[in-house]
């Protein structure tokens, strides 16, 4: 297989032979197959740093063959699952039947992290893994670490990275009371207001600068949650900072045309916080796009409110959504190789290099081509997407994954 790049930035050919990186430069005609990428880029396959592939226990929404469908039709080659599965992945024992089982099927390379509730923290610090993902607010799941004291335990006696649904539990608990008598999904927004996030958010920066510790912020999503993230920053404090597509892309008014299919935690919130979010990728303050991919079935999204799950799916949007940023001028093609690619693999631990000797791993992509998503596009399982209809600048023509 052979990549032409020759009217490209990155002057030459890349040679694959099975499933490796044989040349780069060399133009050769003796291939079996040649890709053409006169008009295209090729980059080191994309990271997704917050997927649910729902294994196991819910393989009827996605499984780790559908997932990864969905994952290379959008260029990602690499992936870090959450786990909140039907069982919450608590202790060392469920960690390593997950990493079994998702070894068998997955076609991307992966990451697996643990969680905890109140119940079960000593598993977590006795297991000491090397990603946890802790729910502050209780998400898809109700699984959730609410009490400081046993929080502050896992800052204290755990070592790897700590990943943070950062929404208050009480705050929202209190707000569900308020609008109990209401079901329009509109009132997701309020019961899960931005002062949970805001709360929240501050309590987790005081932590991690009280023990030193890393933290990465999973789909932050208002203007002062960044505004704080950018502050403790500059004061030193550890923290990656994610947005997700949707948290881009949409917003209250979205609710309107879409009712519970865009229900999702943290909720949707202003367009003056989709611009924010726009904005701290432009200048530094997001470290990681990553889609929090989550998919339900269209019986479950229909659902009346206070039964519908929260959750939207899109990997296979991430890459051509801020493509369309860049085209839009909100954001540049660095930006998104720094969120998409640079800063996820420091994170997550994966190694992405396109060089003689490497693994196959690459996505080629034509950053100007317009397209709108059509229902054929989504490869995830559930088969419906927010995006369908979405005018797109900017496409993944092929992704290539050496299987190791």
């Amino acid at each position: 297989m052979r990549l032409v790049l020759k009217n490209t930035k990155n002057l030459g050919d890349i040679e694959v032979t099975d499933g490796i990186i044989t040349s780069i430069g060399a133009e050769r005609s003796d291939c079996d197959e040649e890709i053409d990428c006169s008009n295209a880029m090729v980059w080191p396959g994309l990271i997704d740093g917050h997927v649910h592939f729902r294994t196991p226990g819910q393989e009827y929404k996605e499984d780790w063959r559908t997932g990864s469908a969905a994952a290379l039709a959008g260029g990602v080659t690499s992936v870090q699952d959450m786990p909140n599965n039907a069982v919450p992945i608590t202790t060392k024992e469920l960690l390593e039947e997950k990493q079994a089982i998702v070894q068998k099927n997955a076609v991307v390379d992966f990451k697996l992290s643990m969680t905890a509730s109140d119940q079960s923290v000593d598993e977590l610090i006795e297991a000491d893994p090397d990603f946890m993902k802790l729910y502050l607010g209780a998400s898809t799941g109700d699984i959730a670490v609410t009490k400081p004291e046993l929080l502050e335990r896992i800052f204290q006696e755990t070592h790897g990275q700590i990943m943070l649904h950062a929404e208050d539990e009480g705050i929202i608990r209190q707000n569900e009371e308020t609008y109990k008598g209401e079901s329009e999904p509109e009132i997701h927004s309020a019961i899960r207001g931005r002062e949970a996030a805001i709360a929240a958010i501050n309590d987790a920066l005081e932590l991690a600068k009280k023990y030193n510790r890393s933290i990465y912020l999973c789909h932050v999503s208002t203007k002062e949650e960044l505004d704080l993230v950018r502050a403790a920053k500059k004061d030193g404090v550890q923290v990656y900072l994610e947005v997700t597509p949707h948290h881009l892309t949409f917003n209250e008014g979205s609710y309107k045309n879409f009712k519970n299919f865009v229900k999702v935690n943290p909720p949707l919130r202003t367009k003056e916080d989709n611009d924010a979010l726009w904005q701290g990728i432009a200048d530094g303050t997001v470290d990681v796009v990553a889609t929090d991919h989550a998919p339900h079935t269209r019986d479950e999204k229909q659902e009346e409110y206070w039964n519908a799950p929260s959750g939207i799916p899109g990997i296979e949007f991430m890459f051509p959504l801020l493509l369309t940023g860049v085209y839009e001028q909100k954001i540049t093609l660095d930006d998104i190789y720094r969120c998409l690619v640079e800063n996820p693999a420091k994170i997550f631990g994966f190694t992405k290099n396109i060089k003689v000797g490497a693994p196959a791993d690459l996505v080629v992509f034509e950053p100007d081509t317009a397209w709108v998503v059509q229902s054929t596009d989504v490869k995830s399982k559930i088969g419906w997407s927010p995006y369908i209809g979405y005018q797109m600048q900017g496409k993944v023509l092929r992704t290539i994954k050496h299987l190791s």
